[in-house]
C-alpha cells in the first residue's frame, strides 16, 4: 500500500513529508480548524474577516503548501505504511491509543486532538482524503480557490454572490478533512506521538 519513511523516497516526496510538518509547526490544529472556519465564515458574509490581515495571508501560504505536498503525495501514490492503522473489531477507530492522533502540544489533552470530521476509514487511512483532495481539483484549480477565498476575506461582499460554480460547504467539508488527516500523518509518521 505505501512506503515506510526512508532514504528510498525522493528529495521531493521527503520535502512534501517535511511542508506537512512545517504547518503543524505554524499552527496547532486547534488554531488551524479554528482559523479555516472564522476566515471562510467571513468570506460568506458582506463584512470583511475581523483576524489581522497578516494572519489570514500567512494562512493561506501555508495551506497552499499544505495543499501542494498533499497533491505531490497523492500522485507519487508515495504513502507512508505508519501512517495508516487498523480499525478495531466493530470497524472503529481506536482512540484510546493516543498516539495515533495526540500531536506534539503536550499541555494540551487528547480530547482536543480527536479528529471530527473524518469517517472511521478515513481515520484508519488517511491518504483517502488526499485522494479527494485531489479528486476535486489540480493545483492550478487550488490555487484558484485559495486566492478567491483569501481574496473574499478582505472584501465586503459575500464569496456567494459571485462565485456561483465553487460550492463553499464543500471546500470547507475537504479542507476541515485536509487538515485533520495531515496532522494524523504528521503524527504517526513523523513519530510525533514520541
Amino acid at each position: 500500500m505505501g512506503k515506510e519513511p526512508a532514504a528510498n523516497e525522493s528529495k521531493k516526496i521527503q520535502q512534501a513529508y517535511t511542508s506537512i510538518s512545517e504547518f503543524f509547526d505554524a499552527w496547532s490544529l486547534q488554531q488551524a480548524n479554528r482559523y479555516l472556519f472564522k476566515i471562510l465564515q467571513s468570506t460568506m458574509d458582506t463584512n470583511p474577516t475581523n483576524i489581522n490581515p497578516s494572519t489570514v495571508l500567512y494562512f493561506f501560504k501555508t495551506l497552499d503548501s499544505l495543499i501542494t505536498a498533499v497533491l505531490r503525495i497523492q500522485a507519487a501514490d508515495a504513502y507512508r505504511n505508519n501512517a495508516i492503522v487498523e480499525l478495531d473489531k466493530n470497524k472503529l477507530p481506536d482512540l484510546t491509543n493516543h498516539a495515533y492522533y495526540f500531536g506534539r502540544h503536550r499541555s494540551s489533552h487528547p480530547w482536543q486532538f480527536i479528529p471530527r470530521a473524518l469517517s472511521p476509514k478515513e481515520y484508519a487511512n488517511p491518504y483517502r482524503v488526499f485522494k479527494k483532495l485531489a479528486g476535486f481539483g489540480n493545483k492550478p484549480k487550488w490555487k484558484f480557490i485559495l486566492n478567491e477565498l483569501q481574496d473574499y476575506a478582505f472584501f465586503n461582499t459575500s464569496f456567494a454572490e459571485c462565485a456561483d460554480e465553487i460550492n463553499i460547504l464543500s471546500i470547507y467539508r475537504l479542507l476541515h478533512k485536509l487538515i485533520e488527516v495531515a496532522h494524523l500523518v504528521d503524527v504517526r509518521s513523523n513519530n510525533r506521538n514520541n
